[in-house]
């Protein structure tokens, strides 16, 4: 999968989910793997971090914390959404 596929997926995502709302800022990584929680579940193939800035406003988020959307290389879905 390329980067510019991962992006679309992402944009994908975010435009069809209600609860994240966030511009890609374009700045990606490529990992071989994932750790999803605590308990260290991972994503055992390579996934692509898309970032993308919070646009939401509020008490604690003050609309400049990024989002770490992890995109699948094997499903090619959005396996994991962070606010960092």
């Amino acid at each position: 999968m390329m980067k510019e596929e991962a992006l679309k997926i992402a944009q994908a995502y975010i435009d069809n989910t209600t609860n994240i709302h966030a511009m890609i800022t374009g700045r990606t990584q490529y990992m071989n793997e994932w750790v999803m929680d605590a308990f260290l579940h991972t994503v055992d193939h390579p996934v692509w971090i898309v970032f993308a800035e919070n646009l939401n406003t509020g008490p604690f988020i003050d609309g400049v914390n990024e989002y770490s959307i992890v995109v699948s290389t094997k499903t090619r879905k959005v396996e994991d959404v962070r606010l960092t």
